[in-house]
């Protein structure tokens, strides 16, 4: 192995968030916008793949496969993505990332730009609404004001999931007049939630748009399937918008509620 006295962060800054290490590498994770990014990094310095002496290398590879394992048991993702840069930082580290449909690239890499929001006007009650999908990125100041006013304003409930790490890789929905009235998300796997409209404009149908909205969305994604975690006294609703139950009924906040899913047809 070839040794290089370059200066780089790599050797020099304290490491963070170390998952495990091993005789010459350790593996991090990376808190920032990509959620789930992990690093398996070189410990000493070196540039190339080819630095290394065969024993070397079996480790490095090792170590990225078994982070991959890792990462798709931990994470459930729809793939894991791989890859070696080091033009910034010339220090030998691999990138392993779970990625989602769902997510603010796909299906580009994570170094591409976000998707753009789409944007569509349509009319309810003669009145002009617009519909914006994107990314949590887009939407996190809106959609954070109405999951408060819903949520936690209204319901004397705890919001387990108000803020989790879901909405990073998720698809989200807002709904504006003359103000943010309404909001969901897609999450990975299909999973329709956090559904919330304010008072001021429910009974007009807004929660049903919602839900088709996010339904077209995962049908554009290639989802084979959306579910819901329905309350057992919504169950007749989703029934008619072409869920079923699945599974058995499960309390949470002292309310009873259904897994249902809809299997989407291509």
């Amino acid at each position: 192995m070839t040794k290089q006295k370059n200066y780089c962060s790599l050797c020099d800054e304290i490491l963070s968030d170390i998952v495990w290490t091993d005789k010459n590498c350790y593996v991090i994770r990376v808190l920032n916008e990509v959620y789930g990014l992990h690093r398996v990094i070189w410990k000493h310095h070196v540039k190339e793949l080819s630095d290394l002496e065969k024993p070397e290398l079996d480790e490095l590879i090792r170590n990225s496969i078994k982070l991959e394992k890792y990462l798709l048991e931990k994470f459930k993702p729809d793939k894991v993505n791989i890859a070696s840069f080091g033009n910034q930082t010339p220090h030998l580290h691999v990138h392993v990332i779970p990625r989602w449909k769902t997510d603010p690239w796909w299906p580009d890499t994570t170094w591409s730009p976000m998707k753009e929001v789409i944007w569509k006007t349509i009319s309810v009650e003669n009145k002009e609404v617009k519909i914006g999908i994107g990314s949590w990125s887009n939407f996190f100041e809106m959609a954070r004001l109405v999951r408060q006013k819903v949520f936690v304003e209204e319901q004397p409930l705890k919001l387990v999931k108000e803020l989790d790490k879901t909405d990073q890789v998720s698809r989200h929905i807002v709904l504006k007049d003359t103000q943010f009235f309404a909001t969901g998300r897609l999450g990975p796997s299909g999973q329709i939630d956090l559904i919330s409209v304010l008072k001021t404009h429910r009974g007009l149908g807004f929660g049903t748009i919602l839900l088709h909205e996010l339904e077209k969305e995962a049908y554009s994604l290639s989802l084979n399937s959306i579910s819901v975690n329905a309350q057992e006294s919504n169950s007749n609703y989703y029934k008619k918008q072409g869920f079923l139950p699945s599974g058995k009924t499960f309390l949470q906040s002292q309310k009873t509620y259904q897994k249902m899913v809809k299997i989407l047809i291509p």
